[in-house]
């Protein structure tokens, strides 16, 4: 884009850098975040630094996640920002990092299910019971209540509309085995382990 004579904006730098997270691109997102300044004239934005915080995350550099939010006032960090440290918390299992990424997203989001609820998955993918039974006790005291998952598909021009454990379509017991043989099949064919398997009413499919 540079050699074209292109100058690069802001939102440009957002798209480029999402791409270098959900590719696994950590040195060539690191280089281009680092540069922004030198190279493009204008200090990063909270996109920039949430995206940055997603790349480490998903690349398994929690605790340089963790520093780079550290490293900001306080006050500029956003519930996007912690949400995606939280997130690679999920993905690698990490609880020390995810509870503080949750516990910042509690204060900021406080209604907000999906905070609770990631962290429920961490604690339940490493067999901690006692720290899923205190946050479905926090989200009990606060009334919350996790919306369930919908999924809509369309045959021959009519919408279907499911929600998770639904059995009110005429031909559920049918979707319900066909359902079955897909997720075996599902299993049976990745590494994934159940951490990743989390249902809306809180439980996980088995394999």
């Amino acid at each position: 884009m540079m050699d074209e004579g292109f100058r690069p904006n802001a939102v440009t730098l957002t798209a480029i850098l999402a791409s270098c997270s959900h590719s696994g691109l950590l040195d060539q997102g690191k280089k281009i975040f680092s540069s922004m300044i030198s190279d493009y004239g204008f200090e990063p934005t909270a996109e920039h630094y949430a995206c940055m915080v997603d790349l480490l995350g998903r690349c398994g550099y929690l605790e340089e996640a963790l520093r780079l939010l550290k490293r900001m006032k306080s006050s500029s960090v956003t519930g996007s920002m912690w949400g995606a440290l939280l997130a690679g918390c999920v993905m690698h299992k990490n609880v020390e990092i995810g509870e503080v990424a949750a516990h910042q997203l509690f204060q900021l989001e406080p209604n907000n299910t999906s905070n609770y609820v990631a962290l429920c998955g961490i604690y339940r993918s490493l067999g901690m019971a006692r720290g899923v039974s205190t946050v479905r006790a926090k989200m009990r005291g606060l009334s919350l209540v996790k919306t369930p998952g919908c999924s809509w598909i369309n045959i021959a021009g009519r919408a279907h509309k499911f929600y998770q454990g639904d059995l009110s379509h005429p031909l559920s017991h049918m979707i319900f085995q066909i359902l079955y043989v897909i997720s075996n099949t599902q299993l049976s064919t990745n590494d994934l382990g159940v951490g990743y398997l989390l249902h809306d009413d809180d439980t996980f499919v088995m394999a």
